[in-house]
């Protein structure tokens, strides 16, 4: 919804940074802005689902209507025009010109199996216009994988440089049912070639 983007480039812009904390300014940003986009973020998945508010041509509906609680006339038109699109997506794996490296990313993406996240990224995309594949190792050092909501990511880019990332952040409810929140500097992963670049947000 407009209002979210609108939030969101609020908190982001250079004039809020007094009004965040002095100690963690990175962390405070980060968590206004996760929580600027729930509520709008989570609006336009529920137009996507089919959960719309009841809306009349006229005044005069609404009142003739106004008793019926039960009374529901959804047509989900957004479902058709995003899934359509999302059919129309396949994608198989990265290839570059070197056989070799092909080969290298040919073995990765099946390792990892990217292609089981392809489809809710892409759906993510289509539907929110943001989509999020975090990639890290593990405590056994073993690269991870895997698509995030976006109403749970943001990535954030240098204020004087909107091209270059800065950081990232990432919220979720832990086992305890806490919020937990995490925010760190992006670096790349090496080594992989000149042509793929990955990044990986260090746990740590």
């Amino acid at each position: 919804m407009p209002e979210a983007k609108t939030e969101i480039t609020r908190l982001l812009s250079s004039t809020d940074l007094d009004k965040l904390d002095a100690q963690r300014p990175d962390l405070d940003r980060a968590y206004k802005v996760l929580a600027g986009k729930l509520s709008g973020y989570g609006d336009i998945w529920n137009y996507y689902d089919g959960d719309q508010p009841l809306m009349y041509t006229a005044e005069r509906m609404r009142d003739l209507f106004q008793d019926l609680n039960m009374a529901t006339f959804v047509e989900n038109w957004c479902a058709v025009v995003i899934d359509a699109a999302n059919d129309r997506i396949s994608l198989s794996g990265i290839t570059v010109k070197e056989d070799a490296t092909s080969k290298l990313l040919e073995d990765i993406w099946a390792e990892l199996d990217l292609g089981l996240e392809a489809s809710d990224a892409h759906e993510a995309a289509l539907v929110i216009g943001e989509s999020y594949i975090i990639v890290w190792e593990d405590e056994d050092n073993k690269v991870q994988v895997f698509y995030n909501d976006p109403r749970l990511v943001h990535l954030f880019y240098e204020p004087a440089n909107p091209k270059k990332k800065w950081y990232g952040a990432k919220w979720w409810v832990g086992g305890d049912n806490h919020v937990r929140i995490t925010h760190s500097l992006l670096a790349p992963l090496p080594p992989l070639p000149p042509e793929v670049g990955w990044l990986c947000a260090d746990p740590s």
